[in-house]
């Protein structure tokens, strides 16, 4: 097993045992996100999204932020908005 999984299984290990019962459904899949993102910044050092995804022990995809030229935010032209 490699560092980061240990130290993932650890995390998650921790936050379930806050709980009587074993999370279950939403809860418990928020319960593993928690724990891959403290794992994340434990293991990167950072609170960069980026960086703590790379981190992570399962393929998580990092994306960039793309966004729309300003042309496209805006859905009017100026006939439009002066109106009649």
């Amino acid at each position: 097993m490699s560092d980061n999984l240990k130290r993932y299984v650890a995390i998650k290990q921790a936050l379930r045992q806050l709980y009587p019962k074993e999370p279950q459904g939403r809860l418990g899949h928020s319960l593993n996100v928690l724990a891959m993102f403290i794992n994340g910044i434990v293991a990167s050092k950072s609170t960069h999204t980026r960086q703590v995804a790379k981190k992570t022990p399962v393929a998580a995809k990092v994306t960039l932020s793309l966004k729309p030229p300003w042309n496209a935010q805006v859905p009017w032209c100026e006939e439009e908005a002066t109106g009649p």
